[in-house]
């Protein structure tokens, strides 16, 4: 018995190993009906079912959506069919990449979401500035050069000691301070003005420069952690300045959350406009019969589309897509017919195991009624 389950175990793992998954399938079907037209190899296949309920997979050449094609499934395989209607094409990207999509923000939603979290960080810079403002004599104004901040300084009895005691060094550490705060106060005037004014700026450009904007800010409160000040040894250290930084994060979600549609329209755009370009020229409406009267204008074509073939001049995938109506050369694509039922697809594992499980039983009853009858003859 025991021998009878190490051989099922073999001949399962065995027909496993040679079995044709159903993405396999898929790819044997785009091959049979693009073969002929593009080197697949590294190709990238996009797999998705639309609204109506039918599959469809979108094909990449170098990371150009260039070919969608519409899938059925049947008789244990599948049949690619190419989409060649701008219309349908259209459609279709537009759809997939709508259904990509996670719920979003309105950019009006993002920039009141970034104000609200900018606001939050600015309110929590008050106790922090407020200590080395008075410090530094800033408490009733700032300084704007070295000489404006010496006198500054004096005014402070705090600064006046700790220049006295360390020297110049102190007045270059309030420079510092200084124009760190200023810097962190002009991003925020920049965001703020994002929310309002821009008015020359694409959606997409606006929140871009937020997305820089918020990321100035981070390395400006990362400046302000690690200034001499902040060192424990420095007589005007008053305890960290620990400005709240979490907002940070969810400002560039926001960023994020509005940028994904505005992406998507752009690239569902440009997704079925190079599908439209590369099947106008790679796979153009295979030629219709002709009579006689056309025959030796076809050999024609026929001779010239080779002709260039031969000479290496591939489809430009950014040129414009060809009209209906255009006399331009076309390359024929010849159909090839879709893989037929394949022996060790998936569905077929079980009926196969199945069948070798009864052939090995039978042997096996068989062999034990043998055993039995010689030893009866025995007795």
């Amino acid at each position: 018995m025991r021998k009878l389950v190490a051989l099922l175990v073999f001949l399962f793992f065995a027909i496993s190993a040679c079995a044709r998954t159903d993405a396999d399938l898929k790819t044997d079907a785009v091959n049979a009906t693009l073969g002929g037209v593009a080197d697949l190899r590294y190709a990238a296949m996009d797999d998705f079912f639309s609204n109506d309920s039918h599959e469809y997979v979108i094909i990449s050449l170098d990371q150009t959506p260039a070919f969608l094609l519409r899938l059925e499934a049947g008789n244990g395989t599948y049949n690619a069919t190419l989409v060649r209607d701008n219309a349908t094409i259209q459609s279709i990207i537009e759809e997939r990449y709508d259904r990509l999509l996670a719920p979003n923000l309105t950019l009006a939603d993002a920039q009141a979401r970034i104000a609200q979290d900018l606001d939050e960080f600015n309110r929590s810079r008050f106790f922090y500035e407020a200590k080395y403002d008075l410090f530094f004599g800033l408490d009733n104004g700032t300084c704007q050069n070295r000489s404006d901040c010496e006198q500054t300084c004096n005014q402070s009895t705090v600064c006046r000691y700790a220049r006295d005691q360390n020297g110049a060094g102190i007045i270059d550490d309030m420079m510092a301070y200084v124009q760190n705060v200023q810097d962190i106060d002009a991003q925020i005037g920049q965001a703020q003005g994002l929310g309002t004014g821009a008015r020359n700026m694409s959606e997409l450009e606006n929140l871009d420069a937020y997305a820089q904007t918020v990321g100035i800010l981070q390395n400006l409160t990362q400046q302000m952690a690690a200034s001499r000040i902040q060192n424990e040894d420095s007589l005007l250290y008053s305890g960290p300045i620990r400005y709240n930084t979490t907002p940070f994060a969810d400002a560039q979600s926001a960023v994020e959350d509005a940028r994904g549609p505005l992406i998507a329209r752009a690239n569902a755009r440009s997704g079925w406009e190079s599908i439209q370009r590369a099947t106008g020229q790679l796979a153009p409406e295979p030629p219709q019969i002709r009579t006689d009267a056309n025959a030796s204008q076809a050999a024609q074509v026929k001779n010239d589309t080779q002709g260039a073939a031969a000479a290496g001049n591939g489809p430009d995938l950014n040129a414009t897509a060809p009209n209906e109506n255009s006399t331009a050369q076309k390359i024929v694509v010849v159909e090839q017919p879709v893989y037929q039922r394949d022996f060790f697809s998936l569905e077929n594992i079980a009926v196969v195991t199945a069948a070798v499980v009864l052939i090995v039983l039978a042997i096996e009853g068989a062999l034990l009624i043998r055993r039995r009858l010689k030893e009866g003859q025995h007795l």
